[in-house]
């Protein structure tokens, strides 16, 4: 978790009068200078110039709030001993963390003080109003792979935290969450936050892999750190997403995708195979690969035992039913899950999930690129704090319909035994949907959007919520059928293949052919 991405607590009596006037030798201060404030989705971003001498506190509540009254405004809180950049996702009512609204208008100011002095005189009031990503986008300098000075294509990203190792021990270094996102030949990218504490800088680093290797899969677990792999089972480690160290792992097949398992990972590959991954003890070294691969060929003989066995794309972990899952999706219409303490038997402990599909699709002719999964609240009243998730589960890709013509498939399921196909544009045919993720609601976690990504700059998203706006004020609601309406995004900024889509931030970053970036905050 990024360090600046903070929950607020109730501000308390003394709190408060602290922030009015201070006692004690210190002085008040002039407020900064350049004090800027960016609305994000669910969250607004606060950036100044700093002087390290000094202690900031914010304020932030509905229009009109000031440091003079925010102790008599509902909904208004001072936020103590900020840096710049700042983000505010979530507010505290009652003692429980709720985000920020989404369409609903908030004032937010900064005054700073020395040596715990009082206050001093606050900055102009910064009106925000926080609104969805995913629905405008940015294009970026294509980025250029460090390894052959060439624009090469982007295949895979992730965000996380940049560790360090101490005596074995991990721990976060303090530094802002970054994005990191890998490629052909060898390209390999990882971001730097931006003063303004809204978007990023991409910067080119090296794997340590033999030179060009294509780096197909990238991931972040929040044990472990990142890890990027290719063809021939070749793999890389990194606490930080900017250092890297080879990794012997003993596998021979490509592989395709890598998901979390919370402390360790999963990879998936050509011919059906599958590899979890666990450190050593060690930062940067993973010693133990091991394929549990049986079980998932003798649960398939079809499309595992054939003579041109299914490639495994994509995988993630969810749960349903109060159980963990390990999903895995591939060619051939293979869409499997097992109990994630199942999966490693030699014993089949799979399960190929039921495709609705359109009329006349079959399952041989469906190919899933991509897998999300995240929880929803079904519920017609507004979202309340903490609500109790129900799963939802996302499968993008494509088939083949009776015209042989390529044709985007999204799937979405709630119990993980279905899957249904989404009615789609038809003017999309021709298109590969090739990866999705998701927003997830900064207090609650539960999904908010969902974004699917593929080729020639398509970018679709699909809304959980619906907010009704009065005025200054908003409220939300999640919808009944999340995941089954999908709306292209238009005015997009590339015709690009876009082949990674991961949400971090606030925001989306989409990458893809020759350097092609994106984001959207």
């Amino acid at each position: 978790m990024d360090r600046r991405l903070r929950c607020l607590l109730p501000a308390l009596p003394l709190l408060l009068l602290t922030a009015c006037g201070g006692g004690g030798k210190g002085s008040s201060a002039a407020p900064p200078a350049n004090f800027q404030a960016a609305a994000q989705d669910q969250a607004v971003t606060a950036s100044w110039s700093d002087d390290p001498s000094l202690d900031y506190w914010i304020f932030i509540g509905p229009p009109g709030t000031t440091p003079d009254n925010f102790t008599n405004t509902a909904g208004a809180y001072a936020i103590p001993h900020v840096t710049t950049p700042y983000s505010v996702s979530t507010l505290a009512f009652n003692g429980i963390p709720t985000a920020l609204t989404n369409f609903q208008a908030y004032d937010i100011t900064i005054n700073a003080r020395s040596n715990g002095g009082p206050g001093g005189p606050s900055s102009a009031p910064v009106r925000a109003v926080p609104r969805p990503a995913g629905g405008t986008w940015t294009s970026g300098t294509p980025l250029v792979n460090q390894a052959d000075n060439l624009p090469d294509d982007l295949l895979s990203a992730t965000y996380g935290v940049p560790y360090y190792g101490n005596n074995g021990v991990l721990a976060p270094t303090g530094a802002a969450a970054r994005f990191v996102a890998s490629g052909n030949a060898g390209a390999l990218f990882y971001t730097q936050q931006n003063a303004n504490g809204i978007d990023f800088t991409f910067f080119p680093t090296t794997s340590g892999l033999p030179a060009g290797t294509n780096l197909g899969a990238v991931s972040f677990d929040p044990s472990v750190g990142f890890l990027t792999a290719g063809p021939g089972g070749l793999a890389s480690a990194s606490l930080d997403g900017i250092s890297w160290t080879p990794q012997v792992t003993g596998i021979t097949f490509n592989i395709n995708g890598i998901a979390s398992l919370g402390g360790s990972w999963l990879g998936v590959g050509d011919g059906c195979n599958i590899v979890s991954v666990i450190g050593s003890g060690n930062p940067n070294q993973y010693t133990s690969w091991t394929s549990y691969s049986a079980g998932l060929i003798a649960a398939f003989p079809t499309q595992c035992g054939a003579s041109s066995p299914a490639s495994l794309l994509t995988s993630t972990l969810g749960s349903a039913a109060g159980s963990n899952y390990v999903v895995v999706g591939g060619t051939q219409g293979l869409l499997a899950f097992s109990p994630s303490t199942a999966f490693t038997s030699t014993t089949p402990g799979w399960t190929q999930a039921n495709l609705i599909l359109p009329a006349g699709v079959t399952q041989a002719q469906v190919t899933v690129r991509g897998l999300a999964y995240g929880s929803f609240t079904p519920s017609p009243t507004t979202a309340v704090p903490n609500p109790v998730g129900q799963p939802l589960f996302a499968a993008v890709g494509d088939y083949l319909d009776s015209t042989n013509t390529v044709q985007p498939m999204i799937l979405y399921s709630y119990d993980l035994a279905n899957w249904t196909a989404v009615a789609l544009p038809a003017s999309l045919a021709g298109t590969h949907l090739r990866s999705v993720a998701g927003i997830r609601d900064p207090a609650s976690g539960q999904l908010t959007q969902l974004v699917a990504v593929g080729d020639a700059g398509v970018i679709l998203r699909s809304n959980l919520i619906v907010a009704t706006v009065n005025g200054l004020t908003a409220s939300s609601q999640y919808i009944l059928t999340p995941g089954q309406v999908w709306t292209p995004v238009t005015g997009t900024t590339t015709s690009a293949q876009l082949n990674a889509v991961v949400f971090g931030h606030f925001g989306f970053e989409a990458l893809g052919a020759a350097g092609t970036n994106l984001h959207s905050f």
